[in-house]
Formats: structure tokens, C-alpha cells, sequence
């Protein structure tokens, strides 16, 4: 199998990514480590339009590159047998050079369109490429799809949907319910992560007025690297109660404010909240900390390194996760692969993967609910052990990347060869 994975940002460009892009590289690596063909096309941040492209070697596959080493960059036209590591292609599309894009900016964008998909053409004729995974933004898979329908390219297009990023888009005015609907009904398969979280895309396409309907579906998601995330005892030295939220501080879907507002109503100085993370929210979350006279209480860190962020989290007492919707959020199940107790908000589909007093905890998105919550659970430390032994069983079970990439390459077969089943 020769596979293309589009993702047009990524942690191989040196940016921070969320939960939808790191599955995609996780997806991309695993297949390269059983042995097949994978090329990774993301875009680039330079003054220096082209395409380079850089070799990922199976000894790397864990490790983020560093995106400004040009010493394993080779120009893209210059093509080498990849074997099992990963060729990543480092977009730059040449820009509107007028006025900095002010004058005619829709003929800007339609140019870098055309760059995109010419080469999107290139990278799938000469690399001999059967299958083309791509992810929730609309734009970049209509690009795909035109450059298949454009360049007559005999390739199978597959969309993953991790959670409602698309009716944010639609809600924006960055795309139209034609082009999301013509999106999601003209690739090969739709990748939804589990059947209640496909439920809910179905639920708010139709309140968009919009009728999906793929031409298959693959309920399956890769979830995590357990070579990486793996329990370990750490010995505390304090006597407080670590809360660590691990989030994307995006207005439109998460509420890290409730978690802030909740600390407020806990009169106990002893429990404390650290964030990890950045968005568009974290500001106005610092502003509320400051107004709420939490300063002593909250901890902002930031984007942090994965081998940092894993020393945060097995050092915290409690993940939590308030949140509008999810798909499956990647960072709770790192937090249960390390075995540390996971509050998340009572919504769907989260409240199907969560069993509240079972293997995590469910707070409604009340601040005095999430109050409740976290002193009732602070007030039971001792069932903790159990709740996360069930919470481990549970990811391990279910989200081991090194099983579920063997489901990812048979439904790709079937994929390829034709055969259509909806699976389950």
C-alpha cells in the first residue's frame, strides 16, 4: 500500500497541533513501521515558496524533527526509496506578491489553490500513491477531491472526523453547507472515531440543514502510543491536590473558564489547577484567574514538550477535561494510559466512554457542578486506585495504536480492493 496522509499542519513543521493532527502522524508512523509506503504532505511556514521534502527514519518515528535542520531537506523532484520511514513534504505555496495579498485576494487564494492541488497531482503520480487520509478540515480535503477529479488521479480518499471543527468553519462563513455536504459524500470512507460521536456529526449536520451520506464508514480510531504513555509511581513531596487540565483554549468548543470558576467555589486552598495548553481563550482564562483572586491556585504552562507534558500529568492527582464536544480526546486517554483519575464533562459522546464512579468521572457544565464534583472525589481519594486500574483496562483495551493499525491497514484493503462493508 503507498499512502499519502494531508494533514496542513503539523508537529514534523514545528507547530503545535491538537489531538486530530498528532493521530494523523501516529497513523502515518505506525503504518511505516508495519513495513509500508508512506509519504506525509504538510505546509511550511517560509519566506522561500516549493515543496522540500525530508526523510523520517524508523529510529525517529517518536521524536519530533527539527523543522530548520535543511541538512536532511532534499528538493521534492529528487525522490528516494523511502523503505519503512516516512517521506514528509514541506509545503510553501508561492504568494499573491502584491501589496501583501490586498490587491485581488481572491485571485491569491485561487493561485495557492492551484499550487496545492498541483501538488497534491505530483507527490500521488510519482510516488505511485493508492490511498490519500486526510482529516476534519473541509478545505483541505476538497482539495484532495479536485486534484483527484482534476488530474484523473485512481486514488481512494479517506476523511477522518474527529469532532464539529467543520460547523465551526461552516458557522464562520469559512465554507458553505454545499461544500461540506459535497465533502463528506464524495470521498471513498468517512473515519469516525466511535458510533455515538458519528451520531452527533449526523445530529448537527442535519441541524445545518445539510444530508450526509458517505459511501462508507469506518467506525475505528488509533488512539495512543502506550510505548510512550505508561504508568510510573512518582513520589510527592507536597500534600496538595494537583488538577491538571490538558487543553486546546478554543472558545468555540472548550471551557477551561469552568474549571477556574469551580477552584473559586472550593474553599479548600490545598486543591489547585494547572493548565497546558494555548488558543484564542487562554488570555481572557489568565484575565478571569487574576479577577478571581486565584493566582496562588492556577498554573498556566503553556504548550509544552510531550516528555514534559507526560512529567505534568503523572504528577497530577486528577485530569480534567471541561468541554462543549468531543470526538475522543487524546489527551484523556493518555491521562488514563498513566493511570491518573479523569473528570470530564456529562455531555455525548463523552458520557458513553466514561462511566461516572466507574473508570473516570462526569460533571455537568455548571461551575458549581464541577465544584461538587471535585470535592466529592477529593473527599473519596481512597477509591481512586480502583477508578484508574479501570480507566488503564479501558484504554489499553480499546486504544492501543500498535492493535489498531492493524484494523486501519485491513479497512484501507478492503478500501482499495473494492469491497465496501459498513463496519461497527
Amino acid at each position: 500500500m503507498n499512502l499519502l496522509v494531508v494533514s496542513s499542519i503539523s508537529r514534523y513543521a514545528g507547530i503545535e497541533v491538537g489531538g486530530a493532527e498528532t493521530s494523523l502522524q501516529l497513523i502515518a508512523e505506525k503504518f511505516a513501521q508495519l513495513g509500508e509506503h508512506v509519504v506525509f504532505l504538510t505546509h511550511r511556514r517560509s519566506f522561500i515558496p516549493g515543496c522540500t521534502r525530508q526523510h523520517i527514519t524508523p529510529m525517529l518515528l517518536t521524536q519530533q524533527p527539527n523543522p530548520m535542520d535543511e541538512s536532511n531537506r532534499k528538493p521534492a523532484g529528487g525522490m528516494e526509496k523511502s523503505g519503512n520511514g516516512i517521506d514528509v513534504y514541506f509545503l510553501t505555496c508561492f504568494r499573491w506578491p502584491y501589496l501583501k495579498g490586498w490587491l485581488f485576494p481572491e485571485q491569491g487564494e485561487q493561485f495557492r489553490t492551484y499550487q496545492r492541488r498541483r501538488w497534491i497531482a505530483h507527490i500521488v503520480k510519482s510516488r505511485n500513491i493508492d490511498l490519500i487520509h486526510t482529516y476534519d478540515t473541509i478545505n483541505d480535503t476538497a482539495d484532495v477531491l479536485k486534484a483527484r477529479e482534476i488530474y484523473h488521479l485512481k486514488i481512494k480518499v479517506v476523511k477522518r472526523v474527529a469532532g464539529l471543527f467543520w460547523a465551526h468553519q461552516l458557522n464562520l462563513g469559512m465554507v458553505s453547507r454545499e461544500k461540506v455536504e459535497w465533502v463528506f459524500n464524495s470521498v471513498d470512507a468517512v473515519n469516525f472515531l466511535t458510533a455515538r460521536q458519528r451520531d452527533l456529526v449526523y445530529q448537527t449536520a442535519q441541524d445545518h440543514n445539510i444530508h450526509l451520506h458517505p459511501k462508507k464508514e469506518m467506525i475505528l480510531d488509533i488512539g495512543i502510543n502506550l510505548d510512550l504513555f505508561h504508568y510510573q509511581a512518582l513520589e510527592r513531596k507536597d500534600h496538595v491536590f494537583k488538577i491538571v487540565c490538558v487543553t486546546r483554549f478554543a472558545a468555540y468548543q472548550k471551557r477551561p473558564e469552568l474549571l477556574i470558576e469551580a477552584l473559586q467555589r472550593i474553599g479548600n486552598p490545598n486543591i489547585v489547577v494547572e493548565f497546558v495548553g494555548i488558543g484564542d481563550s487562554l488570555e481572557y482564562c489568565r484575565h478571569l484567574t487574576q479577577k478571581l483572586n486565584l493566582n496562588d491556585r492556577v498554573t498556566f504552562h503553556g504548550y509544552v514538550a510531550q516528555k514534559e507534558l507526560i512529567k505534568i500529568v503523572s504528577a497530577s492527582d486528577l485530569f480534567a477535561l471541561p468541554t462543549k464536544y468531543e470526538g475522543m480526546p487524546k489527551a484523556m486517554l493518555e491521562a488514563m494510559a498513566l493511570k491518573i483519575p479523569c473528570l470530564v464533562s456529562d455531555i455525548v459522546p463523552m458520557n458513553a466512554y466514561v462511566q461516572d464512579g466507574q473508570n473516570g468521572f462526569l460533571a455537568q457544565n455548571f461551575p458549581e457542578h464541577w465544584a461538587r464534583k471535585i470535592e466529592e472525589i477529593y473527599l473519596n481519594r481512597h477509591r481512586l486506585p480502583e477508578i484508574v486500574q479501570k480507566g488503564w483496562e479501558f484504554v489499553s483495551q480499546n486504544y492501543d495504536a500498535n492493535q489498531n493499525i492493524l484494523k486501519y491497514r485491513q479497512q484501507f484493503q478492503e478500501l482499495l480492493a473494492c469491497s465496501l462493508p459498513k463496519i461497527v
